[in-house]
């Protein structure tokens, strides 16, 4: 499937595996000018980590069927 590019609103979201996660911000990668997104993972370990956005936005396949890699929670 096709990964659009669209806006990705803070909050909480669930990984397709069950985790949960909270979008603290939208940043640039300083060399490649890349979007990226900022998180906390919830539940564990509360690490602040960055994903690509066009990794964000992906779409994944469970069970052969398409869903997103983070579901937009609140």
């Amino acid at each position: 499937m096709k990964n659009e590019k669209k806006p990705i609103p803070i909050g909480r979201y669930k990984h397709y595996t069950g985790y949960m996660c909270e979008v603290i911000c939208t940043a640039k990668q300083n060399d490649t000018m890349v979007d990226m997104v900022v998180y906390r993972g919830l539940g564990h370990d509360g690490d602040i980590r960055v994903r690509p956005a066009t990794e964000w936005n992906h779409t994944v396949f469970v069970n052969k069927k398409p869903v997103p890699r983070y579901e937009f929670m609140e």
